[in-house]
This record gives structure tokens, sequence and C-alpha cells, in this order.
């Protein structure tokens, strides 16, 4: 009997058991409207064999097929990308296949791309055109056409290993592909300038190799490396705004870089060491040809370096022909004006602008030797008065900058800022003046000497006279010329010698003057010294002595101008007056009774200036007899002071007179040199 011949319709169940061809076969269906017709049993919902039958899918566990979604679903995937399992079929209007966890590793076709999640691993047999792997191999450019390797070994992903032998690319004409094809050799790699033998089924190509103008290049594609790349190659390309960070450049060099393809920057807690080591000289250098650290060539300008014919001496040489510095390794040679002054001349500007039209301006000079000031402008108007304050004991040099204009119409006082007068003596000697601060030669006594002590019954000594300046031909102050020897040096007034006492200690001797302070003007801009103004640097007067009624001490000698210079840039006017006077001296003391047996103090002496030796102070009186008078000053040089009297009625004697201003002691001058 066969199937066609049974015919079941709206039976459940239906059990068949029929032979075909000598096949049992036992079916069973559960279900309504179902029956057999053509060796088929034809149902639209029901059970076969463990599967769930609906009218548009067939399922069973996990497994599931759609006909009306064209799907098939295994495991616990609903979606392309949902679900842990397997997917396929039509999602939207694209035909997909996913296999796998979505969230994890997987596979997945969604009509254009394959994705790939995971490892991929090849299979035996795969060529290894498609492995991943690693190779030691190490290329090297020989010349600039022809790229060689060292010997190595190469691995791919499967395990297998090639160990190659050395080679190179002999001389290319053109781009050459190397690579590995273990069918021709397993131990040596290929090469050819055809693109199609370097790839394929079981070939690796490991590089591309170029002949270049210097030396060729390589570029690897297997296995990492670096890039070998021709410096014209280089040259020939843009980086863009990209830059090579942290790079490290072996056994290579730039050459001929601008240093406009450096940006600026700043070279942080490093150094440049220039080091030669048998390699030819190392050098920094303009204007001078390389190796020529001695300018041989006479040119101008620098070169700084290391001369490696001279055993990796380190050399400089500065300047030109006339004029230059130079380091040999052992003597450092200056040929030139060494110039040494304190900062620019005109200053820096950092004290303001000076300005002052009334009263008197003190600047402080706490016992300083120099005191600076650095102004933008100067301005001395009106009735103002520029001074000093607490000057150093051998006196203070008062220097005033501008970057600009300095105009002068009234007084700058220095008077008495220079060496402290001597002491008039109580009983006894009068003191010695101090030097004035920055005379150069000082081995002699400029300052005046004190007077001696009145005698019994003769007259006291009168002091020893202060010295002339030596080594005058270092002050510029009398002579312009001298400013090219670049020497500014200004020198303060030396003091006046103390008058000596009394023989019995009761009238005192008078104390010397101070010499006169120093002054330098720098104007950066216009100086204008106009008609009413006056610039002091005058020394002071000494005083007189006290007067006794028997014999009487002698005066105090004078002291000895300081100096000024006044330098320029441009002038407006030069009308004004320095003065630069020794200081009078002190009158001797006078005296009203006779016959007591007792001479007079001797007068202090005059300090000495540029022009002259201090001036002589009058001795004292012999028993009945008067003091002597001082010498009148003579220029910037102190005058003497007046001798006591012995024991004699009879008035004070005279001290020496002032003396007139002495132009070897200031200078008004335009700056050519600082």
């Amino acid at each position: 009997m066969n199937l066609d011949d049974i015919i079941a319709v709206n039976y459940v169940p239906i059990s068949l058991s029929v032979e075909e061809g000598g096949e049992t076969i036992t079916a069973g269906v559960s279900g309504g409207g179902a029956y057999v017709s053509d060796n088929e049993v034809i149902s639209n919902r029901g059970r076969l064999g463990g599967w769930i039958i609906d009218s548009s899918s067939i399922r069973r566990g996990s497994m599931l097929l759609n006909s009306q979604n064209e799907q098939i679903l295994i495991g616990a995937a609903t979606a392309p990308t949902t679900g842990t399992g397997i997917f396929l079929g039509k999602d939207g209007s694209d035909y997909e296949f996913r296999a796998g966890d979505p969230t994890a590793n997987y596979i997945h076709w969604d009509g254009s791309t394959l994705t790939v999640t995971g490892v991929l691993t090849p299979g035996s047999g795969t060529g290894i055109g498609l492995m991943d792997g690693s190779h030691d191999l190490v290329f090297s450019v020989t010349d600039a056409d022809t790229v060689a390797w060292a010997a190595g070994t190469i691995e791919v992903s499967d395990g297998t290993t090639y160990s190659i032998g050395a080679g190179n690319t002999g001389n290319m004409a053109a781009l050459t592909y190397v690579y590995l094809d273990p069918d021709t050799s397993t131990t040596a790699l290929q090469t050819s300038t055809t693109y199609t033998d370097a790839v394929g089924t079981n070939k690796l190509l490991l590089g591309t190799a170029q002949n270049q103008t210097t030396t060729a290049s390589f570029i690897p594609f297997f296995g990492g490396g670096k890039p070998l790349i021709d410096g014209e190659q280089l040259g020939a390309l843009s980086v863009g705004t990209a830059v090579i960070g942290n790079a490290v450049i072996t056994n290579a060099k730039v050459n001929d870089m601008a240093v406009s393809k450096l940006t600026a920057g700043t070279i942080t807690g490093q150094s440049i060491v220039l080091a030669a080591s048998g390699t030819g000289d190392v050098e920094i250098r303009s204007g001078i040809a390389a190796g020529d650290f001695n300018n041989s060539g006479a040119n101008s300008g620098f070169i700084i370096g290391v001369d490696d014919s001279d055993s990796d001496t380190a050399k400089f040489y500065f300047g030109g022909t006339t004029r230059y510095i130079e380091w040999d390794g052992t003597n450092l040679t200056i040929n030139g004006y060494l110039q040494s002054t304190q900062g620019t001349f005109g200053g820096d500007g950092s004290d303001g602008a000076l300005s002052i039209s009334s009263g008197t301006t003190n600047i402080d000079a706490s016992g300083a030797n120099f005191v600076v000031k650095n102004y933008t402008s100067i301005s001395i108007t009106g009735t103002a008065t520029l001074g000093l304050t607490n000057p150093a004991s051998d006196g203070t040099i008062l220097i005033l900058k501008s970057q600009g204009d300095v105009t002068i119409e009234n007084d700058i006082d220095l008077t008495g800022d220079g060496g402290s007068g001597g002491a008039g003596a109580s009983h006894g000697a009068g003191s010695d003046g101090t030097n004035g601060f920055s005379i150069l030669d000082d081995s002699v006594t400029n300052a005046g000497g004190g007077g001696d002590e009145g005698l019994t019954p003769g007259g006291g000594p009168a002091g020893t006279v202060g010295a002339q300046l030596g080594l005058r031909a270092f002050y510029p102050t009398p002579d312009e010329g001298r400013l090219y020897r670049r020497f500014m040096n200004v020198a303060c007034g030396s003091g006046g010698g103390g008058g000596g006492s009394d023989p019995d200690g009761v009238d005192a001797g008078g104390a010397g003057g101070n010499g006169g302070g120093a002054l330098i003007i720098e104007c950066g801009g216009a100086l204008d010294f106009d008609a009413a103004g006056i610039i002091y640097v005058d020394g002071e007067a000494g005083s007189a002595a006290a007067s006794g009624t028997s014999s009487s001490g002698g005066g105090g000698g004078g002291g000895s101008a300081g100096m000024a210079l006044l330098l320029y840039n441009s002038l407006t006017d030069n009308s004004g007056t320095i003065n630069a006077r020794g200081g009078a001296g002190g009158a001797g003391g006078s005296s009203t009774e006779t016959g007591a047996g007792r001479g007079g103090g001797g007068g202090g002496a005059g300090a000495g200036a540029y022009s002259a030796a201090g001036q002589a102070a009058g001795a004292g009186g012999n028993d009945n007899a008067t003091g002597s008078t001082g010498t009148n000053a003579s220029g910037a040089a102190g005058a003497g002071g007046g001798g006591g009297n012995g024991d004699v009625a009879g008035s004070a004697q005279a001290g020496g007179s002032q003396g007139s201003t002495d132009s070897t002691h200031y200078l008004v001058a335009q700056n050519t040199i600082f």
C-alpha cells in the first residue's frame, strides 16, 4: 500500500505505518486539518517529530525558522545585534548574518561590512600573506641605490619561523619590493620591481626600497621597524602644523638648516656642548672663517669653539683687526679700551623725575663715598637748592644720571661734603685734616696739618701745609681731551688742619674746614645750565680760635675744593657758574693781658688741590707778641689759619682769605666717549 492511497481528513490523531520501496515509514500527526497526499503530510499547524509548526514558522527549542520574516534564529538571538546566538536572514531591506555575543566577541555581516570582534586565527594551510607576525631583521642604507639587511628571523602568527640570511637589494634603479616567498626560498628574501611578484598566495611583503640622490630609502610594511628616509626627500615633504615629538635622531645629522626654520623657544635646564674629539673643529662664528681662531684672515666678527688642531682647546675671538678680545686657551688679549662704568650713560631712570623749584632738597648719603641717582629728567629751578646730608668722613661723590634733559637754574651745593677738617685742640696740638676720597696718589698727604700747642714762653708752630695732588694727568677736569682715556675720575677736597690751643688749655684752637664734595652729571638729553645756575664744590672755611685773657689758640685751616664733571649729549645753555674755591683760614684768638709768659697756639694749614699746595698758617705769637696771619687761599687750595696771640693785649690775627674758583677742578663737555 502506498501513501498516495491514504487520505485522512479531520482525524486526530493519525498514526500510519506504510511501506514504500521496501522501507517502512511511521508517521504521527497531531492537530486538525491534516492529510497525506502524494507522499506529503499536509497541515497548517501541529507538531512533527518534536517541531512546532504554524502557518509561517517551525521551531524547536532555541531554533526558529521564520518564513514570513525570512529569518533563522538560533540561541537567544532575536535581531542582528541582540541576543547571544546566530541570526541569519532579512533585517529591514538588508540580509544580514551574525554569530556570537554582540556585547563581546562576534562576527557580523550587515549587508555591506563584515565586522569581526575578537581574535581571528588562521587555520593550517593559510597563506603567510594573510598572517600577522614579527621579525628582528635590521635594514640599513648602504649608499644612494642600495638597501641591506642583517641576518635574522621572521615569525608568523601560526608559529612558523624562517631563518633569513643577510642580503641587499643590489644597485636599484627603480622602486623595489622586498618580500619572503617560501616557495622560492625559506632562508633568503626576494626583490622585484614588479608589485605582483611580491604579493599573492603565500608571499609576505616586508617593505619597499627606493634609490635616491644621496641615500636610498626604505619603508617597512610587515613586522615593524623604522623608515629610512633620504634627507632630500624630507626637504620635498611638508610636515604642516605637526612636529617631531620626543624623537631620537641617531647616527644622522641635519645639514644646512636655516635659522628661519626654527621657531622661537627656550632651552631649559639643558646644555649645548661643543666637543671636537678628533673629528674637526666645532665652532659658532660670524664674519670670521672656519677654524680661524686668531683671525689671521683680518676679518670682523666672532668665532667661539673648539680647535681640533690644537688638542681640542676651547678658544674665542671677538672684534676686528684693531680692536678685539681673544682667548687662545692660555692668554686673554684685549686690544682696545677696557671701560668700567656703572650702568649706561644717562642711567636707567629707576628713580623717576627730579623736579624741584623751591626750598632745599637733600639727598642722604648715609656715609657712602658714592651716591648714584638714576632720573628720567632733572629740573632745578626757582629758589630750589639740591644738596647732600651725612657724607662720608673722607667725602662723597654725587652722581646724577638723567635719561633726558637736565635743567639747572639755581643751586647744587656740595660745599664741605669732602674730607673732614681736623679738630681744634682744647689742650694741645690741633688734629690733621682728612684726605679727600678718590684722590689717586695716596703717597702724600693733601690735607692740612694741625697747628701746635702754644709754648711757655714761645708760640706754637703752624701746621704743615697739604701737598698738591699727584698723578694729575689722570683727572679729566682740566682738559677735555683726557676723556678719550675713558677715565671719569673726580676727587673730593681734603680737610684743613685744626688750630693748636694755648699752653694752659683754656682757649681752644679753631677746627679746620671740610673739603668740598665731588659731582658727576650724565645728561642723556639736552643740558640747560642757565646763567642763574650755580654749582658749589667749595672747601669750607676754618673756624676761628677762642679768645683768651692772656695767650690764645690758633685758627683752623681752610679745606680744598672738590671737582665737578658735567657731560651731555646735546647743549641748550652753558652760562652757569661752577665754584671750586679753597676755604678761608680761621682767625687766631685775641688776648687782653700782657706779661703772663705764654705763647699762642699755631694755626691749622690749608689743604692742597690740583693746581697748588695748601696755604701756610700763621704761627702762634711768642710771649708778649701777636700771632701771624694765615696765607690767603690759592684757587682751590685751602687758606692757612691765623696764629694765636702770646701774652699780649691784642686783636685776633686773621686767617687767609677764600680763593677764587679754579677751572682745573671742573669740566662741562659733550659726551663722545661713554
